[in-house]
């Protein structure tokens, strides 16, 4: 198997992905769309920090120009959200099937429907890159969770409600196998500018969510310096268990999670894995379709508390 990728964003985050593309034994050619010169430079040196990307093809080029450079068997698009759905068009009218796509994934629910309706159209499989969902000890929580009522909790000390609450509304889900149906939030006043820069907003505050069966989510992002990862807070009648991601360290009293950790897999361990698995159809990660009813309900509470209405074409400032 000698399969082609199509990255499409290589900043920080998307040349981690490049990374794991570099890795993987039976990926022989990757194509980056990267405008920004310095941005590339920096991708290509992490490429070459890979051994195994010896033998490989690297290749950049622009949008307009990718599709002399296919066919390609999938895609990896980690652009700002900014612009997201005509990158996502693109990629779709070059014919590609399987594509991998981060969060926050649109600003408008507009967006949302727009980017639905294309990949229904094409027949394309999209999932979303929230990798909690690859972490061991939670894939072993839920085959105890899945189908049950819970009660999550989620504690974080520094801001980036605006661009990570999502990561935890998915787990929320993941782990009881349900819809998450409400879902609000209480933004703390003033919000600041996003260290992303532009117009996009970052601020701390709280969210609740709740599912269909029942269960309870809440997460609170608290002012406070210096920042500190999440400490996650899972009970039910299954029994109860914390993860504090700081400390890598599990604390329950259920036998499958003894001598477990609590370790986020790395992006440039795992993009090439789950592509692979996609291409197998058994990928962990939510389809486009079940992402975005969550997203629906983020981007709702979050313009009303930033702007104090929404609308359907109404862009969020998050990315």
């Amino acid at each position: 198997m000698n399969e082609s990728i199509l990255l499409i964003g290589a900043g920080n985050l998307g040349s981690r992905h490049l990374q794991s593309l570099a890795d993987a034994p039976w990926i022989g050619r990757v194509v980056v769309v990267e405008p920004s010169q310095a941005a590339a430079e920096v991708a290509r040196t992490r490429w070459h920090d890979v051994p195994n990307c010896q033998g490989k093809e690297l290749i950049f080029a622009a949008l307009d120009d990718v599709a002399r450079h296919g066919p390609f068997h999938a895609a990896v698009i980690a652009t700002p959200a900014p612009g997201r759905l005509q990158v996502l068009r693109a990629v779709l009218g070059l014919g590609i099937k399987r594509v991998l796509c981060e969060k926050v994934l649109f600003q408008s629910e507009a967006e949302l429907d727009d980017a639905l309706t294309a990949a229904a159209e094409a027949g394309a499989d999209i999932r979303v890159n929230h990798i909690y969902r690859y972490l061991d000890a939670l894939c072993k929580l839920r085959a105890l969770t899945a189908g049950q009522q819970l009660s999550m909790s989620v504690d974080i000390d520094g801001d980036g409600m605006g661009c990570n609450l999502i990561h935890y509304v998915d787990l929320f889900a993941y782990l009881t196998g349900s819809n998450v149906s409400e879902l609000s939030a209480e933004i703390d006043k003033p919000v600041h500018e996003s260290k992303r820069g532009g117009s996009f907003v970052e601020f701390t505050g709280k969210a609740v969510a709740s599912d269909d069966l029942g269960g309870r989510l809440r997460v609170t992002y608290h002012d406070k310096v210096p920042a500190a990862a999440p400490r996650i807070c899972v009970e039910g009648e299954f029994g109860r268990v914390v993860f504090d991601e700081a400390a890598g360290s599990v604390v329950s009293d259920l036998a499958p999670l003894q001598g477990l950790v609590f370790n986020v897999p790395r992006v440039s361990a795992l993009t090439a894995p789950i592509l692979a698995e996609q291409r197998e159809g058994r990928c962990l990660l939510p389809t486009l379709e079940q992402s975005a009813a969550m997203n629906r309900l983020m981007l709702k509470t979050f313009n009303v508390q930033l702007t104090g209405r929404h609308e359907r074409e109404l862009a969020c400032p998050i990315t």
